[in-house]
């Protein structure tokens, strides 16, 4: 919960005041560049879509179509995690 409050901080948005870390259905990625957060991505985990992909101020930072196209291109290892989990849940 502290990363997302440090986020929306340096970042100038809300992450955390209107609790997207809490949405059940989300996942939610700090884009860095040289460490420094530059964009806060949320993906939703149903479709694998994504939903916001915000800088400082909600504004695109200048790597934001990298990150788009960096995010786009592994998408695939995030629903394959997610169906290892599930097969994982159905042995217990």
């Amino acid at each position: 919960m502290h990363d997302f409050l440090e986020q929306g901080d340096m970042l100038r948005h809300c992450v955390f005041t209107n609790e997207y870390y809490k949405k059940k259905n989300s996942l939610i990625l700090s884009a860095r560049f040289e460490n420094k957060p530059v964009e806060t991505i949320e993906v939703a985990l149903p479709s694998l879509e994504v939903l916001q992909c915000r800088g400082d101020k909600n504004r695109v930072s200048p790597h934001h179509k990298q990150i788009l196209k960096l995010l786009h291109q592994n998408l695939y290892q995030i629903k394959k995690r997610m169906k290892n989990k599930k097969e994982e849940r159905a042995e217990i």
